[in-house]
């Protein structure tokens, strides 16, 4: 599974990467601009983004809803940001959100909410073969 990853906190960024590796996703890629993340998208795949909220020049909310219109991608995204309040939370879900995460980062939680998706694509998978 090839994750990116999108926070422009180099220690939250290293921080996921580590948990991720301890979880045994080894293939992530690192990004601390969503302008950054947005050009790898246009010429690269990934199965699942881990995206912040709160960054500089674009947030993460606006960053998500331009991979669900502009990009037209179907690939899953969790939002990771200490933004808690629960309107927030539900806008990020309307948005285009696969599901949310709220910092600081916990193993098992970002394990159940990636099992979750994998799940989810495996079981559209098969249904679409059927």
């Amino acid at each position: 599974m090839r994750i990116l990853v999108v926070d422009d906190s180099a220690t939250m960024r290293n921080l996921t990467a580590r948990t991720l590796k301890e979880l045994g996703y080894q293939s992530n890629v690192l990004c601390e601009c969503p302008l950054e993340a947005l050009e790898l998208l246009k010429k690269d795949e990934f199965d699942l983004i881990l995206l912040d909220w709160h960054m500089p020049k674009m947030n993460g909310l606006d960053m998500l809803r331009h991979v669900r219109t502009s990009m037209q991608k179907s690939i899953p995204v969790i939002m990771l940001t200490v933004e808690q309040a629960k309107e927030n939370v539900a806008l990020a879900i309307k948005s285009g959100a696969d599901d949310y995460i709220i910092k600081p980062l916990q193993k098992q939680v970002l394990l159940s909410k990636i099992t979750r998706i994998k799940d989810k694509i495996e079981f559209a998978n098969k249904a679409q073969a059927a």
